[in-house]
């Protein structure tokens, strides 16, 4: 891979890229590991690079993480013929397996592997099994964080994922550096991003948080996407001042064309435009 993070946008990815080496973290972009091994109590491993040259590292420890597998060992699954995925995980219909008295949550199935949509999968489960719920899981507005530095929150889709749809949007991001409250606290690494549909509707597709207070300025966005609406109630809605979120609220005015800040003076601040038939459109 030449960047991390690949399921996410470039933009995202070089500022937490920027910050893990400005705090001496070591990236090997685009280099294969060819070999790892325990030698006089640490870990040395060998990298191959990309020009076919091999060079030998060494560490303290090695922390491995290469994804999960379902743990479906002696449960039987196989036994009794339910129906699974190549992987081992649970097909499920809105939590029903093939099996129609056995429900399944959590990351036993296909479904998103977080704690939070675990939780939301049982309870659904146990609606569907005493009751009848008022609508299926819906998972187009769950929310995710990386803990990192900085905070990344993100909930539904990104770019990458918008134009691999097929998708024409529009997206505007907002920079940490024209927030009140960021420039307050002395921290205004980040930015807020929203993906639109490119239309008179405007319902929200995304939003991606990079900075300080991201997990926590991204749920309204997340109700938008739920209920299927546009930006134009969050953009009359009455901010806390000074806030994180009043940027989230700025991105949104310029998608509709009324905020102050104007994209075309504050060049490397903020960003709209369009993405249509493949291609940018400013």
């Amino acid at each position: 891979r030449s960047r991390i993070l690949p399921f996410e946008d470039p933009d995202l990815a070089k500022v937490i890229e920027a910050n893990l080496e400005a705090n001496g973290v070591l990236i090997h972009h685009e280099s294969k590991l060819d070999k790892m091994e325990i030698t006089n109590g640490g870990v040395e491993y060998v990298l191959e690079h990309p020009n076919g040259e091999k060079e030998v590292f060494h560490a303290e420890k090695a922390l491995v993480s290469v994804g999960r597998v379902p743990n479906i060992e002696n449960t039987g699954l196989h036994e009794i013929g339910m129906e699974l995925s190549e992987s081992g995980h649970i097909i499920d219909n809105d939590t029903q397996t093939s099996i129609s008295n056995i429900y399944a949550a959590g990351d036993i199935t296909a479904d998103i592997a977080l704690v939070n949509v675990g939780e939301l999968e049982g309870r659904h489960a146990v609606e569907k099994i005493y009751g009848k719920p008022k609508r299926s899981v819906i998972y187009e507005n769950i929310s995710t964080i990386m803990f990192l530095n900085p905070e990344v929150a993100g909930v539904g889709m990104n770019e990458q994922q918008a134009q691999k749809a097929e998708l024409d949007y529009r997206v505007a991001s907002y920079d940490f550096r024209c927030i009140p409250r960021a420039i307050a606290m002395r921290n205004t690494q980040g930015f807020f991003k929203i993906l639109v549909t490119d239309d008179d509707q405007m319902k929200v597709l995304g939003l991606r948080a990079v900075g300080e207070h991201a997990s926590s300025a991204i749920q309204a966005v997340a109700l938008l996407i739920a209920t299927n609406k546009g930006i134009e109630e969050l953009s009359e809605l009455i901010h806390p001042h000074p806030s994180i979120i009043e940027g989230i609220q700025e991105c949104i005015r310029m998608l509709l064309g009324k905020s102050i800040y104007k994209p075309f003076i504050f060049q490397e601040y903020l960003q709209h435009k369009r993405f249509r038939d493949g291609q940018y459109i400013d």
